[in-house]
């Protein structure tokens, strides 16, 4: 979708809805090597991702929300999401059904993917709500505020 007509839609969302929560998965870094052979390959497939340069890093998706007035957001990439927030138990679990031998290969994928939130709350009851949210991170031994 280009990202004049996404935008809108985030526009509306902030805009109608007093208290809400996006979640969005997406592609970002175009700009490196890998990020032009990943877009070329798409391309050949006629896939065209025409987002991926409007917000093509972690701050630029969190930017998105807050410059229309969002609350609160977060980007984070999926080598985050796997080193802390997965339980290292599940790591063994999955490692046994794929055996993963390129795992550099794996984090430069992973770096290239991300999940980004943002939440707009109209009382401070309703952001202490979505605030409560916590990430357990395993290797900290901690909650970590979403």
């Amino acid at each position: 979708m280009d990202p004049t007509n996404s935008n809108k839609i985030v526009e509306w969302i902030g805009a109608n809805l007093n208290t809400t929560m996006f979640i969005v998965y997406e592609q970002i870094l175009p700009n490196d090597a890998f990020g032009s052979v990943m877009l070329q390959n798409l391309k050949h497939r006629n896939i065209e991702l025409r987002g991926i340069h409007a917000y093509p890093d972690l701050k630029s998706q969190k930017d998105r929300y807050l410059s229309r007035g969002w609350t609160h957001a977060e980007a984070v990439d999926m080598n985050e999401i796997y080193d802390f927030y997965i339980d290292p138990k599940e790591h063994i679990r999955i490692s046994k059904l794929e055996m993963l031998d390129e795992l550099e290969e794996w984090h430069l994928l992973a770096s290239h993917y991300c999940i980004a939130w943002a939440y707009k709350a109209s009382t401070e009851s309703q952001k202490a709500l979505y605030d409560s949210v916590k990430f357990v991170n395993y290797k900290k031994g901690s909650t970590v505020k979403s």
